[in-house]
């Protein structure tokens, strides 16, 4: 840089050295010389200078730091700008630049060993927005198996006589949640490539959510344990039958509300699907012949049925009214959800397969906080 500075001064001495003997073509010619030395002298003279400053740390007068290895080390954690970046460019089949491969060292496989913080925030709340049943269960992230210790019998405090004993001991029951595999993949035509970071986070956020809360809502209500699904709501249970088989009455509603202690009641709600609500309770009345339904739509509850808000989900199954206090339902991720990427199989159609895996399980705490009751089909 310094030695063409040095060129482009003694060239414009020369051309001054020899201006009065120029001709008017030999002028024009040195005129255009002249100016194009005076730009390529001013770009390089800014190009030393800017170089000086930041090899003195300072910029316009102010001093800074030169990057340490902690500022080097932090691009390399989920939360980090640079982190995300990178581990989303790398999804979408993009090229890293410098700083972005220096956040990914920590990668594991085709990304990151962990999804980006801004990212999987995003993904945790927008299940807890668009799911129907796990925003009322009691949602844990415990990072391992678990066990949680449940309160089983309980028993008053007693009067004892001088010296005596309360021989009626409370009792400790418990839930285990395991590692449950939670495995949905989405396929996405090649264009994905050419979204902007933001609008591939965005799109891959709505399409891993939808696939993913169907999953989980449907593990919480019906889940059967088996085929490495969690231990569901129905499954602890023991249904309550209809007076009649030919629908619900008044009786049974409050047959249903009688089956779970008060102690349980605040905050409890009913589950059922659209067509038993609005075929099956939202007819019934009391004595008074006023419906015991109201309809009070907001966000998430479609009414009230006795004062209590109904949730609408129509996979549980039709006839059946569920009842009770769902955070006495626990689930638990005991790994939050990752991404990774796959191209082979669309060699032929262009498109590439994204598959997202969590690691969860779920369990009734306490069966004695619901109650679910169907149709009589044997009356």
């Amino acid at each position: 840089m310094e030695k063409r500075l040095l060129e482009i001064k003694a060239r414009k001495s020369q051309l001054r050295g020899i201006a009065n003997d120029l001709s008017s073509e030999q002028i024009d010619a040195a005129l255009e010389e002249l100016k194009d030395l005076d730009k390529e002298e001013k770009d390089l003279e800014k190009r030393s200078q800017i170089c000086s400053l930041l090899s003195d740390g300072q910029i316009n007068g102010t001093k800074y730091e030169k990057p340490t290895d902690k500022v080097l080390e932090n691009i390399t954690k989920p939360d980090s700008k640079e982190y995300r970046n990178a581990y989303l460019k790398k999804l979408m089949g993009q090229d890293l630049n410098e700083i972005e491969k220096r956040a990914m060292t920590s990668a594991t496989n085709s990304v990151g060993a962990v999804i980006p913080t801004q990212t999987i925030n995003k993904i945790i709340e927008k299940l807890k927005q668009e799911s129907v049943i796990l925003p009322l269960v009691t949602r844990l992230n415990i990072p391992s198996n678990v066990i949680i210790p449940i309160e089983g019998t309980t028993n008053d405090v007693a009067w004892v006589s001088e010296g005596g004993t309360n021989e009626k001991d409370d009792t400790i029951g418990k839930i285990e949640l395991g590692s449950r595999q939670l495995i949905k993949t989405i396929e996405i035509t090649a264009q994905v490539e050419k979204m902007s970071i933001d609008a591939f986070e965005d799109f891959i956020t709505a399409e891993l959510v939808k696939k993913a809360k169907a999953a989980i809502d449907n593990a919480i209500i019906n889940g059967t344990g088996t085929n490495n699904t969690p231990n569901g709501i129905l499954k602890a249970l023991t249904a309550l039958k209809t007076g009649v088989s030919t629908g619900y009455e008044y009786n049974d509603i409050m047959k249903i509300l009688a089956s779970v202690p008060a102690g349980y009641k605040q905050g409890a709600i009913f589950v059922m699907s659209t067509k038993t609500l609005y075929e099956q309770i939202a007819i019934i009345k009391d004595d008074m012949g006023h419906p015991i339904f109201k309809l009070e739509t907001d966000e998430r509850f479609e009414g009230r049925l006795c004062g209590y808000p109904i949730v609408v989900y129509d996979n549980l199954a039709d006839g059946k009214v569920l009842f009770g206090n769902f955070e006495y339902y626990y689930f638990n991720f005991v790994e939050q959800f990752q991404i990774a990427k796959d191209t082979s199989i669309g060699f032929k159609s262009g498109k590439t397969c994204y598959r997202v895996l969590a690691l969860a399980d779920g369990s009734v705490a306490l069966a004695e906080a619901f109650a679910v009751m169907e149709l009589n089909q044997t009356e």
